[in-house]
């Protein structure tokens, strides 16, 4: 396998990963006030006077009514027809909100042309993603495009926008200044006595303090100390991230330990598989033997990174192909296998394709659309995935399950010959 297949495949992982860490930390939330289903948002708040204006010839060929706008004006709709803009906005990214961190055009579209057309739309729309009980993903995919945005004015005038609205954003900055002694930031840790304080500053602890080793001594204190869950699930991916080396047999002792919660588990588990150092394949393989379904599904990210192994890759396609296998679990299953197949020697990785290519034509077609759109890029480099996708192309019913997962995912649609 090339270089740069072996790249790509390394960023997917990571953007994969920082995706998940975001669940894990931030929970799961519910629609806001302001979101659909509800007469009211929250009240908006403005966005600083300093924020930088936008030229005013940005996106004027892709949307011609944007080039008339003003980033400090206020809106030409009535109150209620932006506010009823802006439910319909936060609709539409409620329901792109899935594995991938990308927006669909039109939506990127609508997005700019709403948010660059004065204050008041930006506030009503901000003020709805940051509330405090909107799901914490729909604010990490506005974030990904806003910082994606094309015109460099444009898109620090609404990043500025949107970052004045979060409501940890003093907390924040004060949390970056400590850290810049890490001694200091331990010793505010250590003076607060509510958990869910010490989880909160935990979670604002900038990435450049994670590998620092006073800081990574204080989060191995807290993953093995802490009487609170919370605070020491907050502390186990930071000590991955932060590639602490003692982290790992703590990490795979918690995973196993049948004496905590799932969730707390499941966490260990998903940090193991973060960090670049793992247990030995064994130990791997005896975890997931001993742990509920939802710790295994989270181990298969680990399992995909072993040396080459007929037993892991036995595992993997028999998740895959069970048909009594939990959705949830079959697509981690061909996610591992995805990352699987870059990481094999050529003709292992032939071998694991080829059977997951026979074990995908023999699924029924919801299952195999579960695996077909969670194999990611491999697909265009490994020959028996990609001959297998394009059978299933001639031969699968028009209109059905499989070709419409085809039509609407990128890397099928690519080895199809439908880009």
């Amino acid at each position: 396998m090339c270089s740069s297949h072996r790249t790509l495949a390394v960023a997917a992982g990571l953007a994969a990963a920082v995706l998940v860490a975001v669940g894990f930390l931030a929970g799961r939330g519910v629609t806001p006030a302001g979101a659909p289903g509800n007469a009211k948002g929250p009240a908006p708040r403005r966005a600083p006077a300093s924020a930088p204006a936008k030229p005013r010839a940005a996106y004027a060929a892709a949307e011609p009514a944007v080039a008339h706008g003003d980033s400090g004006a206020t809106s030409a709709l009535p109150a209620d027809a932006v506010r009823e803009r802006a439910r319909d906005l936060y609709r539409r990214l409620e329901g792109a909100v899935g594995s991938r961190p990308g927006l669909p055009e039109e939506l990127q579209r609508d997005l700019v042309a709403f948010l660059t057309e004065g204050e008041e739309n930006r506030a009503s729309l901000f003020g709805m993603v940051w509330d405090p009980s909107a799901p914490r993903m729909i604010l990490g995919h506005l974030k990904l495009f806003l910082n994606d945005v094309p015109d460099e004015a444009t898109r620090a005038m609404l990043v500025a926008s949107l970052e004045s609205f979060d409501p940890h954003a003093a907390a924040r900055a004060d949390a970056a200044a400590k850290a810049k002694d890490p001694s200091l930031f331990v010793a505010s840790l250590r003076a607060v006595s509510s958990p869910a304080e010490r989880a909160d500053m935990l979670k604002r602890l900038p990435k450049s303090a994670w590998s620092d080793r006073t800081v990574a001594a204080y989060l191995l204190e807290v993953a093995r100390e802490d009487g609170d869950a919370e605070v020491r699930c907050v502390a186990y991916p930071l000590l991955a991230a932060g590639k602490v080396r003692e982290a790992v047999p703590l990490l795979a002792a918690v995973a196993g330990d049948a004496a905590r919660g799932e969730r707390e588990r499941a966490v260990a588990a998903f940090a193991l598989g973060l960090h670049p150092d793992k247990p030995s394949l064994d130990d791997l393989l005896g975890l997931y033997e001993g742990s509920p379904e939802p710790v295994r599904r989270t181990l298969l990210a680990s399992l995909a990174e072993a040396p080459s192994s007929r037993r892991v890759d036995d595992l993997l396609v028999e998740l895959v192909f069970a048909r009594d296998t939990a959705e949830k679990t079959r697509r981690a299953a061909a996610n591992a296998i995805g990352m699987r197949l870059f990481r094999l020697p050529a003709e292992e990785a032939r071998d694991l394709g080829s059977r997951t290519a026979e074990a995908v034509k023999a699924l029924p077609p919801e299952a195999a659309v579960t695996v077909l759109t969670h194999l990611g890029g491999v697909i265009a480099t490994n020959q028996p995935l990609k001959e297998a996708i394009q059978d299933l192309h001639r031969t699968a019913p028009a209109g059905g399950a499989i070709q419409l997962a085809i039509a609407s995912t990128p890397s099928l649609r690519f080895v199809t010959g439908l880009n």
